[in-house]
């Protein structure tokens, strides 16, 4: 069996007929994914691990398989959070995806936040972004905090424009600060020359509702400049509010391997690559074995395994009845990417069986039955 055979097997399983209509799924080809792992989850100074992993046996090695995803971009710390040596190594291990890199920003002190900047640009960074530039009613209390605010970032994103690289101007708290406010910001960040304005659900309190609200404003508001969202997980909404953002026009999704990061941590890589995949029919491009190898290398390194974590925990896979099985067994073969691997292709052929004899052919009895018949003959 090809593996465009396979592809084409696996979107008839997991894209029913009004799933993949284009009147009810959103298009979402434009959406761009990347990944903050290294910055939001294992900066240093994020200690929210039993063990901090080694830098050289285990954080490399980590960007190495980070690397291997392909992703529209991956976010390292910045010159304010590790020292410039291991800088180096760590954009070093990046020679195909672009490098965003964070910047810690305040208001207050903007030329510390230019300095940073100029050594992001000669370490090799693609693409900068900002920190802590908090646009709520619990960081802005009268007009002068939003105007020190407004000018300090727009100046720091002219300084790095002029260094010839991208910026992406985020601000924090984004959906508690009033939307006239957020659009007003993302003016100014605009013609500062910000390639992309950034939304983060700082404390995860955002709702899908929300979230989906505020980027549709925006874009009436502000349609030249592309948007980017970034959810933390404290409600356990992260992955939601991400997806109603992109479906609300959000081009830049922003991930971490696990979900890991502050507190709950927030929307996690993996499962935002498959829904992408699965769900929305988006081909991500991402090698979907070496994002199950990379979630597993990292739950290893860090202590951190539950075995129902969907698409990556042990026990997913443990089903042993009837569609169920089936069901299993297809996620693990398109996250293992063995799509021509004989012994779980027979595999397949006894969940059919087993299908058969517990009579659940409910959904439609002839088109999966001649759907697990071409999976039975290409095992054999």
């Amino acid at each position: 069996m090809t593996k465009e055979r396979f592809n084409e097997l696996c979107r008839d399983w997991f894209e029913l007929p009004w799933q993949s209509t284009d009147d009810v799924r959103p298009d979402l080809s434009k959406v761009k994914v990347y990944d903050s792992t290294l910055r939001e989850g294992l900066d240093e100074g994020v200690s929210v691990y039993p063990h901090r992993p080694a830098w050289h046996e285990q954080i490399l090695p980590l960007a190495s398989r980070l690397e291997a995803l392909n992703l529209g971009a991956v976010e390292l710390p910045g010159p304010d959070f590790l020292p410039h040596e291991r800088l180096e190594e760590l954009y070093g291990c990046f020679e195909n995806t672009p490098k965003s890199v964070k910047i810690q920003f305040s208001s207050r002190d903007p030329e510390s936040a230019k300095a940073s900047i100029d050594e992001a640009i000669s370490l090799g960074a693609d693409i900068l972004t900002n920190d802590d530039a908090g646009s709520s009613d619990l960081f802005i209390r009268e007009p002068k905090d939003f105007e020190r605010l407004a000018d300090s970032l727009a100046e720091v994103v002219a300084h790095g424009k002029a260094g010839g690289v991208r910026f992406h101007a985020t601000t924090s708290d984004s959906f508690r600060a009033p939307v006239a406010r957020l659009a007003t910001l993302c003016r100014r960040m605009a013609d500062a020359g910000a390639d992309v304005f950034g939304l983060k659900d700082t404390f995860g309190l955002a709702t899908p509702t929300q979230a989906k609200r505020t980027v549709e404003a925006l874009g009436r508001e502000c349609p030249s400049i592309p948007l980017e969202i970034h959810c933390h997980d404290d409600t356990g909404l992260g992955l939601a509010n991400t997806l109603a953002g992109a479906e609300a026009g959000v081009m830049w999704l922003d991930g971490c391997m696990n979900g890991l990061g502050d507190r709950a941590g927030h929307t996690s890589l993996e499962q935002l690559v498959m829904v992408l995949e699965l769900s929305y029919g988006v081909r991500t491009g991402v090698p979907l074995e070496r994002l199950r190898e990379a979630s597993l290398y990292l739950q290893s390194i860090t202590g951190l395994a539950n075995p129902t974590k969907p698409l990556v925990g042990e026990k997913i896979f443990n089903e042993a009845r009837g569609r169920h099985l089936i069901h299993s067994i297809l996620l693990k073969l398109v996250m293992s990417g063995k799509y021509n691997d004989d012994r779980l292709l027979a595999t397949v052929c006894e969940a059919a069986e087993l299908l058969a004899a517990v009579n659940e052919r409910t959904i439609d009895e002839v088109w999966i039955g001649q759907w697990l018949e071409e999976l039975e003959g290409a095992a054999v």
